[in-house]
This record gives C-alpha cells, structure tokens and sequence, in this order.
C-alpha cells in the first residue's frame, strides 16, 4: 500500500518562492533599462544569488541555464518559458507534492527520448547555446526550436539523464525525513527506470493514475539481497585485521573499497570464459519471477555489474560491465585500468578523497576546451557532469551515515568539488574533536 513520502515541500516552495521573485527583479523593466543605458552590456550577467537559489531548486540541470541565459540576454521568449516553468512547478508540488512533480517530468523526459519528439517541458538551454542562437531558436516553430536532427536526438536523452539527476537532488536535498529518500536517489542514478518507478510507491503518485506495475519492488528488493550477501561474503573472508578508525569510518570504508574491487577483477575473469546472461536480462526476471535466483553469488552478472557501479560510477564502469557482457577484451582491459586507477587513490589518499582526485584526472579544464569545437565543449562538460553524478552515486552506495552522505552526493551532482572537500574536512575535523 502506498504512503505520502515525508519530503520538505513547504522549504521547496519558500526556495522556489525566492527563486521567482529574484528572477522577476533581474527581468524587470528597471533591469532591461539600466542595461540598455549600459550601451547594451549587462554588467553582471550572472547574478550570484539568482545562481545559488536556481541550484537549490533545480541543481546543475538546462532549467537552471535557462534562467541564467534568460536574465543575462533579456530574451523574452525564453523569459516567459522560464515563468510558466516556475509558477507550474510550483502550483504542482503545493497541490499534489513532489514525487508527483518528479514523477511527471520523468514521464515527459522518457515520452520525448522514445518518441524522438522533444517535450514543451525541455529545457531551451539544455545545452550551451550563444544569444544568437537562442533568438533564432526563440523564432523557430515546432521541433526547429530545439535545433538540428543530430541536436535533438541527442538533447531528448540528455532530458532523460538530467530529469532523473534532478530527481536524485531533491530526494537529497528535501528528503531528509523519508526513510526511501536515500534508495531512491541511489536509484536514480544507477537505474534510473526502477528509480522513477519507485516514486510509484507515494500515495501522492499512486493516486494519478501511474501504471500499477509494481514489479520494480521484487527488482530492488533483489539488488538489495545481492549487495547484503557481498557484505557478508565479506565479513567472512576478511583477513582479520581491521583499518585502523579514523574517526569518520572513511578508513573502513577504504579498506572494504580495495577488498571489493579485487574480488570484482577476480570474479569477471573467473567468468571471462562461461557463457553468462546478461545483467540486464537478470534484472528483467527477478521482476517477472523466472530464471534462476538461486545463482552463485560471484557467478551473477547483475552482482558484478552492481558491484562495479558501486566503486566506479555509473559513467567509468562502463568499460568494464560492456567489456565483460560483450567480451570486448580491450574495453574490458581499459576498465580494470580505471578502477585501477581508483585502487591506487584509495590506497594512498584513502576513500574521502577518491571522488575528488579521480574527477580531477578525468576533468579536461576550462583551458582545453577553448580550443574545441562547440559541439566538443558540449560533450566534454556533460561527460564530466556525468563523471560527478557517479562518483555521487559511489558515495551513496558507500558512505552509511546519513547526513554527511547527503551532503557529499549533493556537492558532486553539483560538481562543486571545492565544496565536497570541504565536508571531509569538517567531518576529520570534528572526529579529531571527538
């Protein structure tokens, strides 16, 4: 039976409140005319606090950009598409609630990936655009508005990723006091068709009339079982000398990370020469109830393929899922070298500062992308957007206390990197004050 998930929607609301009021201050008719008294120039063209509200509500996604872009250009196409987002977003979480909000974008995301059409409710500046381009688009009647065939293709997915991004964000951010907040989130980010389905489960959802296919219950609570018997396999393979405590539990943390990633190399190249299923094709039947759940623990693709995300990421693991379903030996090879790669880091930075370092490897810096093409930038800053989401996905598998891995995940779906440095320090320091 279905219950109303504890989510924070007043603070929501206040946060969405600030947010359009800020923005009809910087759109007004004073703002317009000082800039045109300015020869044209806007002189701040992104307000810092029209920045910080917009990601507390909507967090690194097109609809932040669009509010960005619409203040700083005055374009008032994009300014009236950017009012009606605001005030429906807000007339649908004060009737309805959250999930319900989610849950409807999510549907309109997957529509527009499967249809090929974009929705009306997809960001303009889904990807960076010049303000020339967005007049012209802003001018432009049915799908030309959202650019060229390759354009849209490849933006209706992206609406798909940062939909359920958003997703993830808020049951973070406003979720503190729902207990499936934090499995969603994870969710969302790993699977993100089962995660959407698990808004399913709030009364708010239930009662619009979603699908009743609760198949995705039997799915999660399957990938559950799975990842407590690797804990416990764990726990009993152990060498018998425990990390020394830190304090903050990071040093545990790191040492089951390196035992995990050992025993993953080890089981996929145990396998590399049987014939296995797929770990998509597992998933599908431990929702249908058919095929065989009584697997061997470390023969069960969809283990290794969840226990690959839990120390890579959606993104970086990849390679190494794809290499091994496929035996692709060479993508296969590149990915035990990333997560090589992560060992190495844990090993000598420890867990805390995983994340961070192997971002910072992985990020091409504003520098280079002065010297790519348009369509290059565009790819590298949404793989390295992609590359936070999972290493904030790393973090929600890893970390247990609550609060510090809210506000960890949160800082790397951000891609505030500074930031997540911040919160291990402050979380060393008061251990060391302990």
């Amino acid at each position: 039976m279905s219950t109303k998930f504890n989510m924070d929607a007043r603070g929501f609301l206040q946060t969405l409140n600030k947010l359009e009021r800020r923005f009809d201050e910087l759109t007004s008719r004073e703002s317009q005319r000082r800039v045109y008294e300015n020869n044209g120039v806007n002189p701040e063209p992104l307000d810092h606090r029209l920045y910080v509200l917009a990601h507390e509500v909507f967090t690194n996604t097109g609809w932040s950009m669009d509010l960005f872009s619409a203040a700083a250009c005055f374009d008032v196409a994009l300014m009236d598409e950017c009012r009606r987002f605001l005030r429906g977003s807000a007339s649908v979480v004060r009737r309805y609630g959250l999930p319900v909000w989610l849950y409807d974008l999510m549907s309109a995301s997957t529509l527009a990936a499967y249809t090929g059409e974009p929705s009306d409710r997809m960001p303009k500046c889904i990807r960076v655009l010049t303000p020339r381009e967005l007049a012209i688009r802003g001018m432009a009647k049915g799908r030309k508005r959202f650019g060229t065939k390759k354009q849209r293709k490849e933006d209706v997915w992206q609406f798909v990723r940062e939909t359920h991004r958003l997703g993830a964000f808020t049951m973070l951010k406003w979720g503190e006091q729902e207990p499936k907040s934090l499995s969603i989130a994870r969710m969302m980010l790993t699977d993100p068709g089962i995660g959407m389905s698990m808004l399913r489960d709030d009364a708010g959802v239930d009662d619009m009339g979603a699908v009743p296919d609760y198949r995705y219950r039997r799915v999660v609570a399957y990938e559950e079982e799975l990842m407590d018997e690797v804990g416990r396999w764990d726990a009993e393979h152990r060498d018998g000398v425990s990390a020394t405590d830190d304090g903050c539990g990071f040093a545990a943390i790191g040492a089951r990370y390196l035992r995990d990633a050992e025993r993953l190399i080890e089981a996929y190249r145990q396998l590399w020469d049987t014939e296995t299923p797929r770990s998509r094709d597992v998933l599908l039947s431990a929702g249908n109830r058919d095929g065989d759940r009584d697997m061997p623990l470390w023969q069960n693709p969809l283990t290794l393929r969840n226990l690959a995300i839990s120390l890579l990421g959606s993104a970086l693991s990849s390679d190494l899922i794809v290499g091994f379903e496929e035996r692709d030996r060479r993508t296969f090879n590149r990915g035990v070298e990333q997560l090589r790669e992560a060992m190495t880091i844990v090993g000598e930075s420890g867990f805390a500062m995983m994340p961070r370092l192997l971002i910072d490897r992985y990020d091409p810096g504003v520098e280079s992308l002065l010297y790519c093409s348009e369509e290059e930038s565009e790819t590298q800053q949404r793989l390295f957007r992609d590359l936070c989401e999972g290493m904030a996905c790393v973090v929600l598998h890893r970390v247990t206390d609550d609060l510090p891995v809210r506000q960890m995940a949160i800082a790397l779906i951000e891609c505030e990197l500074g930031q997540y440095e911040d919160l291990i320090t402050d979380c060393e320091t008061a251990a060391c004050q302990k």
